[in-house]
């Protein structure tokens, strides 16, 4: 008869986890991931990543200590052809030709891997194409169960790859093919796991990055009464357009606000920032761990947390959440939600009134709602609890760690402590 602990690790499935980032590895899929793993026993799972050429070695040198298989993913750019459509097709037809024995390749280096591990289920991240196009059929191919988990909507996956609209077809087709075929998908926020749940029928989870509570900040009652007024942004710009309203307002107003000078404080891999023939006034420290971007937003006096406007990007607005923004929460600051009706922030800043939420590009809107934050006390400090009831209602560790539970489909005592 089996002891307890062996009983227990039976209920344990043996996970591989296929990913377009490696868990561990600078950017917030590294980092979400590598918290995820850290709750799942140990010995229990297993990672094969397909990551951009350019950044093999670095993530190799960063990986969690989890068995890991790092391998190349396909150079997905579009071709170029000088013989106008038809060579631009052919050119396509080609392209398609070298990227599916790619594919074909990493699957079968997938399934031996996965078969050498034990492997008794799959959990895919949808959050590039080369792992949209290889999870159906891995699963099919391992016959085991598979979990998803998607961050970014394919629509926007296939907006950030600049793929034409043949390839955002096939990457649709396949997008479908994974979600039908999992079990459950874990989704970033509850406009996703309704879509989801309607258009492929499969269960979704929403699972939210959760905070440690002892990285969270005491909040602030009010900004300070002397000195610059500092503004702090970190994570990638993934609405570009919002984020230059707001340089361009600050460069409106040349750089001040209610009298005060104002400072940018700017974390993430790269930024792209233009002075508009004003002085401006912009810290870039880089990228920072978790921990220090937390530290030193709870050092600013409001975060900015942009979504896009342009229609193109809708599906990033309306289905995707920032996961930055449980970051600013723990910083303890009031936010800046600058994005447009109907967006996912929009909706969440309705339950939780976490700063002041700006609907406009206009320059003239941005700066009154920065103005606001600086002059008006009582919503400055109605923010910051509005904050904190937010982060202990819905991004908390255990609540960070049920859902995941639910999502892999063990009983939330199996998992790990941090």
């Amino acid at each position: 008869m089996p002891g307890l602990d062996e009983g227990r690790r039976m209920d344990v499935p043996n996970i591989l986890l296929l990913s377009g980032s490696v868990p561990g590895c600078p950017g917030v899929g590294g980092v979400i991931l590598g918290d995820l793993c850290r709750l799942y026993p140990r010995g229990r799972i297993s990672c094969f990543a397909v990551v951009p050429a350019d950044r093999v070695a670095g993530q190799v040198a960063r990986r969690d200590p989890l068995p890991t298989r790092i391998r190349c993913a396909p150079h997905q750019r579009e071709p170029v052809s000088r013989f106008g459509p038809l060579g631009r097709l052919v050119a396509w037809w080609m392209k398609r030709r070298r990227v599916r024995r790619c594919i074909q390749g990493l699957l079968r280096e997938a399934a031996d891997f996965a078969r050498t591990q034990g492997v008794t289920q799959i959990w895919s991240v949808l959050d590039c194409p080369t792992t949209v196009e290889m999870t159906a059929p891995l699963a099919a191919a391992l016959r085991v169960p598979l979990v998803s988990l998607v961050w970014d909507d394919f629509r926007d996956v296939c907006e950030r790859s600049n793929l034409w609209d043949l390839s955002r077809r096939l990457l649709g087709r396949q997008f479908g093919a994974a979600l039908r075929a999992s079990e459950r998908c874990a989704v970033i926020c509850e406009n996703m796991k309704r879509r989801y749940e309607q258009e492929y029928g499969t269960r979704g989870v929403v699972l939210q990055h959760g905070v440690r509570s002892a990285l969270v900040c005491p909040p602030a009652a009010r900004p300070g009464t002397s000195g610059p007024f500092r503004i702090g942004y970190a994570g990638s710009v993934t609405a570009a357009r919002t984020f230059e309203s707001l340089l361009t307002a600050l460069a409106s107003s040349r750089w001040r606000i209610a009298g005060r000078p104002v400072r940018l404080t700017l974390m993430g891999r790269r930024f792209e920032v233009s002075s508009r023939g004003t002085p401006a006034h912009v810290t870039y420290l880089g990228w920072r761990s978790h921990e220090e971007c937390i530290r030193r937003l709870s050092e600013t006096d409001v975060t900015y947390l942009p979504q896009p406007f342009d229609p193109r990007f809708q599906p990033r607005a309306t289905l995707s959440f920032p996961t930055k923004l449980t970051t600013y929460l723990a910083a303890g600051r009031p936010i800046l939600v600058h994005s447009p009706p109907g967006s996912s922030l929009a909706a969440f800043f309705k339950q939780h009134p976490v700063g002041v939420w700006c609907s406009e590009l206009d320059q003239g809107a941005v700066l009154q709602a920065l103005t606001r934050l600086l002059t008006e006390d009582e919503i400055y400090a109605r923010a910051t609890d509005a904050g904190r009831a937010a982060l202990e209602r819905q991004f908390t560790e255990g609540i960070f760690r049920r859902a995941f539970a639910q999502f892999v489909g063990v009983d939330e005592n199996h998992l790990t402590t941090p």
